[in-house]
């Protein structure tokens, strides 16, 4: 893939932790631990890749547990993929409400979690659901307040998804939420408003990106996806898909969207 142009690699599981965890099966979400040795195996041997130790491309973990993410396994992914940003899920800040949908763990586990990770060098991500069965205003008032904790601990994005029912699971009987149900509207825009405040780090920064297509927002620019996480960038310009640059941002747009001036084009593919 690598050798096909592909720039970033994700290692994505629903937790990547799970790996060559213990004796098959296994039946409890948070024991036993990781298996630190097995994950340096798979990492150290997906990042040994000459163009990756090059900073050509970028690899990354998505979904980990935050009961698996100790000091021990913030340690080797600081070491290994030095910068990451974990996705570490709690779907609700309540803890009846975890409880009630099966989810493993309690919301000070996740804050916790997302401290390790900012102590270990790691920008962690943390994703909540709206429209779970279940959630109802106090529910949805304890998501928010858990959100700004996590933004205090050291969160650096909060990801916010909507709840769709799985034919054949538990919860294949409950309708999908709509985006303008008033509890949906108030996490989103909690979301929106505390990933905006967040966006405000990046000013001033540099950040390396590959150009994919002109600018849906702004004329004569190219829209340029992060190597590593991160928001979008737009830059002034015009570049061929596939360009490597690096950019220093300098303003935030919207919550998800940042303008930055290139720097230096670190590898230009042709059209």
């Amino acid at each position: 893939l690598i050798d096909l142009g592909v720039h970033r690699v994700v290692l994505e599981a629903p937790d990547l932790l799970d790996f060559r965890r213990g004796p098959e099966p296994l039946t409890d979400a948070c024991v036993p631990p990781a298996d630190l040795d097995a994950l340096r195996d798979l990492l150290e041997a997906v990042t040994s890749h000459p163009e990756v130790r090059a900073g050509h491309v970028h690899v990354s973990v998505e979904n980990v547990k935050a009961c698996l993410f100790t000091d021990e396994v913030a340690e080797l992914f600081s070491q290994v993929l030095a910068g990451g940003s974990p996705n570490i899920g709690i779907e609700t800040g309540s803890a009846e409400h975890m409880r009630l949908i099966g989810k493993c763990g309690a919301p000070p586990d996740v804050v916790r979690a997302v401290r390790v990770a900012k102590a270990h060098g790691l920008s962690p991500y943390v994703y909540f659901i709206y429209g779970l069965p279940g959630e109802s205003p106090s529910t949805v008032e304890q998501s928010v307040r858990l959100m700004r904790e996590l933004c205090s601990a050291g969160a650096g994005r909060i990801i916010l998804y909507g709840f769709r029912p799985l034919p054949g699971s538990a919860f294949s009987d409950f309708p999908a939420p709509s985006r303008d149900d008033p509890l949906a509207r108030r996490m989103r825009r909690a979301a929106a408003r505390m990933n905006r405040q967040m966006k405000q780090t990046y000013v001033g920064r540099v950040i390396r990106g590959i150009a994919a297509e002109p600018s849906w927002s702004h004329h004569g620019h190219t829209m340029v996806y992060p190597l590593a996480e991160g928001p979008v960038m737009t830059v002034p310009g015009g570049f061929s898909p596939g360009t490597l640059m690096d950019v220093r941002i300098t303003a935030v747009l919207s919550q998800s969207l940042l303008m930055g001036t290139p720097l230096r084009v670190v590898d230009e593919r042709p059209s």
